[in-house]
């Protein structure tokens, strides 16, 4: 039980241990740099009775949605380029 008693005080009389070193921060990236432009929307099929012409200018909106969406990965791809670029550039 004594040695109880003198484990407390002891441990009582540590010191705390030491702080972490504060962890730097990088600036914030240029508001160009800090999102991407998102996909086009997806259009919905046309519902049944179908149609060729209904077919057809889906086929075309479809078309323009993955042309829209590929033109937002290519920005997207340049712009994640340029942001290490620019983080490269920080260190």
């Amino acid at each position: 039980m004594r040695w109880l008693a003198v484990l407390l005080v002891l441990a009582a009389c540590s010191s705390p241990p030491p702080e972490p070193p504060p962890i730097p921060s990088l600036p914030a990236p240029p508001e160009e740099l800090a999102s991407c432009p998102g996909p086009a929307p997806v259009p919905v099929a046309p519902k049944p009775p179908r149609s060729v012409e209904r077919i057809a200018a889906y086929a075309v909106r479809l078309d323009e949605s993955l042309v829209q969406s590929e033109a937002a990965r290519r920005e997207c791809a340049r712009r994640l380029a340029r942001l290490h670029e620019w983080i490269a550039g920080e260190r």
